[in-house]
């Protein structure tokens, strides 16, 4: 199901530090974590952008924006793909693992002109997964000219519409929603979860 206007970047420019390697070549069941992510985007666009900061060995079938800047920030990311958006932007991240994709459904059910639509998970707006039309995307380039570099400030400050965990509990999705995988720990405690979900 493509959207008219929608371009889906999967930002991949981390150097993994907390991990100790690349995650986006760490295998998470029968694909990567990066694999993951860009089959989350393809469900709604076939305008795919993968942004990173490394040279990616593998041809995964996408465009591939370099984020060229110096400073390890998501944000740089973000800016790097703003100027390929027309209407609307997927935004996820190849660390960032779904209970189910269809999750993402609710991103575009809820969508409203001119507002970011946000998962809101313990409490806390995720930056991504999420949705943001393109007048909203210049923010994040103020944020990163005053090197203002917290995601947490521009997303708390944006128009949006919020899904929070009783709303994705309603529509049938259950407890853990998502993993964000920065550690070998916090990959092994998602496998197991995961594993667990599925008993």
């Amino acid at each position: 199901m493509c959207f008219s206007g929608l371009s889906a970047a999967v930002l991949a420019g981390g150097r993994s530090r907390r991990f100790g390697r690349n995650k986006c070549e760490v295998m998470f069941g029968e694909k990567s974590l990066l694999e993951w992510a860009l089959s989350y985007a393809r469900r709604y666009s076939d305008r795919l952008f993968l942004v990173t900061k490394a040279q990616m060995l593998q041809d995964y079938g996408v465009t591939v924006l370099h984020d060229r800047c110096k400073n390890v920030t998501p944000m740089s990311g973000i800016i790097t793909v703003t100027p390929f958006v027309d209407s609307w932007l997927l935004l996820l991240s190849c660390d960032t693992i779904l209970a189910s994709p269809s999750m993402l459904d609710l991103l575009f059910e809820r969508r409203q002109a001119g507002k970011a639509v946000f998962f809101r998970i313990e409490g806390r707006l995720q930056p991504f997964p999420a949705l943001y039309p393109r007048g909203l995307l210049s923010r994040w380039e103020e944020a990163f000219v005053r090197s203002d570099y917290r995601l947490s400030s521009v997303v708390s400050d944006m128009p949006r519409v919020e899904i929070d965990e009783e709303a994705l509990s309603d529509a049938g999705f259950n407890s853990p929603l998502l993993w964000n995988i920065n550690t070998p720990a916090s990959l092994s405690e998602a496998k197991i979860m995961l594993l667990s979900s599925h008993d």
